[in-house]
């Protein structure tokens, strides 16, 4: 079976949340210097849906592995 690449869903965030985080605190592949909550991760994902900017993830048998965010930066701490 291959990968899916699909437009995120609301429900996906979680996934992208974990994936995010594990990323923030294991590797530098992020500006953040500390993990998000998840609530910000949902209003991030609806300023993206409002402003028609896509989020795609990529699925293998139902779950989700990766993700890509298109859109400006935001400023945050550390950068």
């Amino acid at each position: 079976m291959s990968a899916q690449v699909r437009p995120a869903l609301r429900s996906d965030i979680p996934a992208i949340w974990n994936i995010y985080n594990t990323a923030v605190l294991n590797t530098t592949a992020s500006y953040d210097l500390e993990p998000v909550s998840l609530d910000s991760r949902l209003t991030w994902f609806d300023h993206k849906q409002q402003a028609g900017w896509p989020v795609l993830v990529a699925e293998l048998q139902g779950e989700v592995f990766g993700w890509a965010p298109s859109g400006r930066r935001r400023a945050t701490r550390g950068r």
